[in-house]
């Protein structure tokens, strides 16, 4: 009945090297690691993974139950089961592509079991505002004022480092709607 965390890796879908890092602090600070790995091969693109497969790939809204974010409240339900777990709640850890996931898990999810998100070094967001159009905003989405509510009664943090701040990284995004956040992961995060 330790705490329980799901960590979710950047682009490179890494899963093994992620929980292998967290499994020292786990065993010191007595946590259980969960790292998920959304293969490229079942999740081939920002889209399935990060974005949560909230839209189709010909831009339709996708039901809910089609959401990659719709994976971890019945998978923290089998953990429970097949553990006996008491506790009601989990944390959750993503970095860079796992980082959008998480922040965007938040705005999707508000009713989770969710204790705290952390959401470590993300390329870019989906900002709480619905004139814009996802994955920047929520325009066309399924969220409403009343879920805008529940989203800010969550615990996320934004993590990021002072020197994340090249404007040339390949990885980040350059898109208009991208940098209208800031031109740097530094920026974006503090935007």
């Amino acid at each position: 009945n330790a705490p329980i965390l799901f960590v979710f890796p950047g682009m490179n879908r890494n899963a093994d090297e992620y929980r292998n890092v967290w499994i020292e602090l786990a065993n010191q600070f007595h946590f259980m690691v969960f790292s998920l790995e959304f293969s490229n091969e079942y999740f081939p693109n920002s889209n399935a993974y990060q974005e949560g497969y909230i839209f189709n790939e010909v831009g339709d809204l996708n039901h809910e139950s089609k959401w990659t974010f719709s994976f971890i409240e019945p998978l923290f339900d089998e953990i429970k089961n097949s553990l006996n777990y008491q506790n009601n709640e989990y944390d959750i850890f993503g970095h860079s592509a796992g980082a959008q996931f998480v922040h965007r898990y938040v705005i999707f999810k508000p009713l989770s079991r969710l204790n705290r998100a952390i959401a470590a070094n993300s390329g870019w967001y989906t900002i709480p505002d619905t004139s814009i159009t996802f994955p920047y905003g929520l325009k066309n989405t399924s969220i409403s004022n009343y879920n805008l509510e529940n989203i800010f009664t969550n615990n996320l943090y934004i993590h990021i480092g002072s020197n994340d701040n090249n404007p040339n990284d390949p990885s980040l995004r350059k898109t208009p709607e991208a940098n209208a956040q800031g031109l740097n992961r530094y920026d974006r995060a503090n935007y």
